[in-house]
């Protein structure tokens, strides 16, 4: 195993049940090694004790070890009452029965994954690391979102923002978009987003920025627009694609920009005196 997956196992916090003592005891003294804390159950009813008390004391398990065949509360009706307190947390079933209505019920309560006894513990370690690596992304990625969310609301107030789905079609338009480009929103919400900018800015530009956004996740560039009254505006835009909560689909995108008009027209009124300049001392 890779130093990089050691390092990150060491802050995985594991709640491993088991009612057979002397297998629990000894998987959890090899998982001690690797893990940050291993947390241990006898059986279901106590599984969900430390769970919720874990829960309470705001000290969170990244995943769970569970045998099915447990006294007082089963493996299943474990999974069944755990998925009423989260819906993501991994958790991994051990077993010596590979029984159809079995895994039938764990897949009903949206088990991750299971491991045949007698186990093996490398095969276990890997499944844990697996669960736990895309669980720690999907959790980061909602953080990176909620940041983002926000960043993005406090631009609304100092530049151009406009919002497209995940094809393009405009859903939102700020205050200051509307100033500059004279649209009302029955214009623009709806339209396809490469339809507000000026005839002159071309398709292989457009496509260009819509690939960057999904391949890269960012495009910058200056568009030429052109206002509800045919005047022309210049702007400097970011594209910024938002996927969803497993960050697989593009579910909106935001378009924000500055208005560098002014500066466009200066260069071009500088481009206009320059050529006037040589002409006039040919």
């Amino acid at each position: 195993m890779k130093k990089k997956d050691l390092d990150f196992l060491k802050q995985i916090t594991i709640l491993y049940v088991e009612d057979d003592i002397d297998s629990r005891k000894e998987i959890a003294e090899v998982f001690s090694n690797y893990v940050k804390e291993v947390l241990e159950a006898g059986d279901g009813e106590e599984a969900l004790t430390i769970y919720k008390k874990h829960m309470d004391e705001s000290k969170p398990i990244d995943i769970v070890i569970s045998d099915i065949n447990m006294p007082k509360k089963s493996g299943i009706e474990f999974l069944e009452d755990l998925r009423n307190l989260s819906k993501k947390i991994p958790v991994i079933f051990t077993t010596a029965h590979t029984d159809s209505p079995i895994l039938l019920d764990a897949i009903k309560y949206k088990v991750t994954s299971y491991v045949v006894k007698p186990i093996d513990f490398v095969k276990l370690l890997d499944e844990v690391l697996e669960c736990t690596k895309k669980r720690f992304k999907e959790k980061k990625h909602k953080e990176e979102k909620k940041d983002l969310h926000n960043h993005l609301s406090n631009i609304d107030e100092v530049a151009i923002v406009l919002k497209s789905d995940g094809d393009g079609n405009l859903t939102y338009a700020n205050k200051a978009f509307y100033d500059i480009s004279k649209y009302e929103r029955a214009d623009i919400i709806g339209q396809e987003y490469n339809s507000i900018n000026h005839p002159d800015v071309s398709v292989l530009v457009l496509r260009e920025m819509w690939d960057d956004a999904k391949e890269k996740g960012i495009w910058n560039g200056k568009l030429k627009s052109k206002a509800k009254d045919d005047s022309i505006f210049y702007v400097n835009t970011t594209l910024i694609p938002i996927f969803d909560n497993e960050n697989e689909t593009i579910i909106e995108y935001y378009h924000i920009s500055f208005s560098i008009t002014n500066y466009e027209q200066e260069k071009r009124d500088f481009k206009k005196r320059v050529i006037e300049n040589v002409q006039e001392n040919r």
